[in-house]
């Protein structure tokens, strides 16, 4: 499992997770080819607890205009390093981010 918590200046946080879509796959560019892990977004509460649910974007950071899909948390067995490293270098490197950290 591999959840990252994203605070922005601004103290809002999310987590972010990385889980998979059975059945989909989405090309990536980050990783030049289709992958079916995907970002779950997460508002999360003054605990760093999840909240509401914020989304589903491709791990380039696109939104997925899916609704009503069945997902699950990725485990060690379908993320390869270069996959969670990629997600990491993309992800953590906005100008509003504050702090980023592995909860998960």
């Amino acid at each position: 499992m591999v959840t990252f918590l994203r605070t922005d200046f601004d103290g809002s946080s999310e987590l972010l997770s990385l889980v998979r879509i059975e059945g989909e796959s989405f090309y990536s560019e980050l990783l030049d080819r289709e992958s079916p892990i995907v970002v779950q977004s997460e508002l999360a509460d003054d605990d760093d607890e999840p909240g509401d649910f914020g989304g589903l974007y491709d791990l380039d950071g696109e939104a997925i205009p899916l609704s009503n899909c069945e997902f699950e948390i990725a485990d060690d067995a379908d993320l390869t390093p270069e996959v969670v490293a990629l997600f990491e270098a993309e992800w953590s490197n906005s100008a509003l981010t504050a702090q980023w950290r592995r909860v998960r």
